[in-house]
C-alpha cells in the first residue's frame, strides 16, 4: 500500500487527469499485492466513502477495456503529455 503522502499526491494527479481526459502512467498494487505498470486514458474520479483522501478512478486501458483502480493502491502516477 502507498503511504498517506503518496495517496494525497497520486489522488491529485489522477483527479486532474480524469478532469482533463489525459493519459496516465502508474504503478499499481492489486488486492493480492501483485505490482503492475499501467497506462490508461482517465475518464472519471469518484470519491471513496471509506477513505476521503482516495478516489476510484476509471479509464480506458489498451484502447478497449474500461478499468477501475483505487488511488490508495497507486505507488506512483504521472500524466503523460
Amino acid at each position: 500500500m502507498a503511504t498517506r503522502t503518496t495517496v494525497f499526491r497520486n489522488t491529485g494527479v489522477l483527479t486532474r487527469a480524469a478532469a482533463q481526459g489525459k493519459t496516465v502512467k502508474f504503478t499499481y498494487t492489486d488486492a493480492t499485492g501483485k505490482v503492475s505498470k499501467r497506462t490508461i486514458v482517465a475518464s472519471e474520479a469518484i470519491p471513496t466513502p471509506k477513505n476521503p483522501a482516495a478516489v476510484i478512478f476509471r479509464g480506458v486501458e489498451n484502447g478497449l477495456n474500461l478499468r477501475s483502480f483505487r488511488s490508495d493502491r497507486v505507488l506512483r502516477a504521472r500524466i503523460v503529455e
